[in-house]
This record gives C-alpha cells, sequence and structure tokens, in this order.
C-alpha cells in the first residue's frame, strides 16, 4: 500500500511567508514540515488475487505544519486571522491566504493556504512552542528552474549564490 509524502525543512535555510508576510519567531530545533493529504495511489485486487487495478490520486493538497517561539510576534498574526474565522472576514484578512515556501536547492511552493488548526495556548505560557497547521492547494514542491539554473551556473563559477 503506497503511503502519504513527507518533506522536512529546515526553516533557517528556508524562506516561508503567508499572506505576503514572512514567517519568522521560528522554535530552536523545529522543522516545517509538509505532508500530502492522500496517497498518491491505492492498488485494489480481485477476489482470486490474479486482477489488479492502481487508482491514481490527482489531489494535490495537504497540510503545512510550523512550529513558532510562545514569544514570536507572528503568533499574533496567526491568531489575528484565525479570530477572522470565527468573526468574520473583511476586505483586509481573507479566508484563504497566498503561501510562499523557498528552499536554497531550488524547490519552491506557490499556493493558497488555510487554517486548519490552531494551537492551544495558556495565558501562563511565557516560553515553549506553538505549532501550527496550515491547509495548502498544492503541496507538492516544484523545481524552480531559474534558481535552479543560477545555483549551478554559480557552482561551475565557484560563485556561492546566498540562501533566499
Amino acid at each position: 500500500m503506497a503511503s502519504n509524502h513527507t518533506w522536512v525543512y529546515d526553516p533557517r535555510k528556508t524562506t516561508t511567508t503567508i499572506g505576503g508576510e514572512e514567517v519568522y519567531g521560528w522554535a530552536e530545533g523545529s522543522m516545517i514540515e509538509f505532508s500530502k493529504a492522500d496517497q498518491t495511489t491505492s492498488t485494489t485486487r480481485g477476489l482470486d488475487g490474479r486482477d489488479m487495478t492502481v487508482n491514481i490520486n490527482p489531489m494535490r493538497d495537504g497540510t503545512a505544519t510550523i512550529t513558532l517561539q510562545h514569544t514570536s510576534p507572528f503568533n499574533k498574526v496567526l491568531y489575528t486571522w484565525a479570530e477572522s474565522y470565527q468573526n468574520g472576514f473583511s476586505s483586509t484578512v481573507l479566508p484563504i491566504a497566498p503561501f510562499s515556501f523557498r528552499d536554497p536547492s531550488g524547490l519552491s511552493i506557490e499556493t493558497t493556504c488555510w487554517l486548519e488548526q490552531v494551537p492551544s495556548v495558556s495565558i501562563a505560557q511565557e516560553t515553549g512552542e506553538l505549532q501550527w497547521v496550515l491547509h495548502l492547494a498544492d503541496v507538492l514542491p516544484k523545481t524552480n528552474e531559474s534558481w535552479a539554473a543560477a545555483k549551478n551556473l554559480g557552482n561551475i563559477l565557484g560563485i556561492n549564490l546566498p540562501s533566499f
């Protein structure tokens, strides 16, 4: 049986934006994790085991899990977004936001997202981590051809290109 795909990245080496704002205040040692929502394929076999059908799932959605320090100011941005789900949306706060992720290797995700899980928080909590789960319309990383070409050319010329 096929399994879900999961990709894990170090947020200090990548750039992630939600609603056009760069995410910051990552928890120490945390990773940003992308998981495909459904299996890529499923297999059905006949009773006698001779007939087999492979079904390909075209769905591309999934989740991004980000872990921020409890003291990160970006939590306020996300909590404001979460409150708008309860209080109604305005022209400046919409239920679905643009999501962008870039990795120095040339992989990127450009899609839309919405909140799937808001972390629990204690008023007395002053340290620790808050884990946010976003649902992405397309979670599959794609190669950024321009960046990959520039990175390869830089390697050939001995130029170390900066991370995004």
